[in-house]
């Protein structure tokens, strides 16, 4: 029984990690033959692209040493690698459905590309995490500071980039600290710090959410089930939203 238990949640894994592999591969070369211009122009300098090829990358790695090294037992801090990824792919989906969607044409909203890069990749992702049997050991404090290493390099990369170059690699408006400041809070909109705090607040609530899933998900299958559910319908209510608006 165990056995099959066991054997059953490798088929899921890698049905989950290959589609996690292609949903970013996929996404990426549409978007390239497909748009040229507009909000991901400069695509390879995006949190979304980097992010997906973050997940994709260590999910990869994750699949051919359970192919190829059948019986060597991948390490605690390869499993660390993919929680901080995974946290990077969610905020990445959140981000993009809360505060960018309003502002996409919905040409590119039911583009899919987007649908790919923004959606799919972060929901099987988020599944594949919350779905693999490994038990972290290590404090959840330390599992939150951890989540927040990628985005934090990516901000250093992007305020760098725009002070050189005076132009933002792609237009994230909650970044933009020479149009809003760094502490400024006016009619015009709030400072970059403060939008850091809230980003950084909620990357905490997803580190302790997936956590917390993965968790039950050894208890329950339908928590698997319940997540991709509730993350799907949430994607698109934003983009109905958006095209009332």
């Amino acid at each position: 029984m165990i056995n099959g238990t066991s054997d059953k949640r490798k088929a899921i894994g890698f049905l989950l990690k290959t589609g996690v592999i292609l949903s970013c591969f996929f996404g990426i070369a549409l978007h390239l033959i497909t748009d040229t211009s507009g909000f991901m122009s400069r695509i390879f300098l995006a949190f979304t692209i980097q992010s997906n090829m973050w997940i994709a990358g260590i999910c990869l790695i994750h699949l051919l040493i359970s192919l190829l090294l059948k019986n060597f037992k991948i390490p605690g801090w390869l499993h660390i690698i993919k929680f901080m990824f995974t946290v990077s792919i969610l905020l990445t989906y959140i981000v993009f459905a809360v505060l960018l969607t309003p502002l996409m044409e919905w040409s590119y909203l039911t583009s899919l590309s987007n649908i790919l890069l923004h959606t799919v990749t972060a929901v099987l992702a988020t599944l594949d995490f919350i779905a693999d049997g490994y038990v972290y050991v290590i404090k959840k404090r330390m599992l939150y500071l951890q989540s927040l290493i990628m985005p934090l390099l990516y901000s250093i990369f992007f305020f760098v980039y725009y002070e050189i170059t005076n132009q933002m690699p792609v237009p994230y408006f909650f970044m933009d600290f020479k149009k809003y400041g760094w502490f400024n809070i006016s009619s015009f909109g709030i400072g970059v710090i403060y939008w850091m705090v809230i980003l950084c607040a909620v990357l905490i609530l997803m580190s302790h959410t997936i956590l917390k899933l993965k968790k039950k998900s050894s208890m329950s299958k339908r928590t698997v089930m319940f997540t991709a559910i509730v993350m799907l319908l949430a994607s698109i209510s934003f983009s109905i939203i958006n095209l009332a608006v």
